[in-house]
């Protein structure tokens, strides 16, 4: 059981917990990468075999990788964004900072 550090091309920020076998991950671990995490099978260095993926927002999906590459997933519970992120809201808020931006710029050229 150890962590390594390493740059999966998939997840470039990934932090793996678990069995290492000539200091890569091999057997059961976690692979934490931003705010998702991988719990399953890896195999020199690669995901691999069958797992879960976790998400942010409580997704979950039952995976299968063979060398590092995604085989099949299935949805096990669907991702439940807050109500906050949607597109609406997001280009409300962009046209909103906009305007604020704007403003910001007409006074500091009158006021100089």
């Amino acid at each position: 059981m150890g962590i390594f550090m390493k740059k999966f091309k998939q997840f470039p920020t990934g932090k793996y917990t678990g069995d290492l076998k000539n200091g890569q991950p091999h057997g059961k671990g976690t692979l934490t990468f931003g705010s998702h995490k991988y719990v399953g099978q890896f195999k020199d260095g690669k995901i691999h075999g069958k797992g879960k993926s976790i998400d942010v927002w409580g997704g979950v999906k039952l995976c299968t990788y063979k060398n590092g590459k995604l085989i099949n997933e299935k949805i096990i519970k669907k991702a439940k964004p807050p109500p906050w992120v949607s597109l609406t809201n997001i280009i409300f808020y962009l046209i909103l900072l906009g305007f604020i931006y704007l403003f910001y710029s007409i006074t500091r050229f009158f006021i100089g």
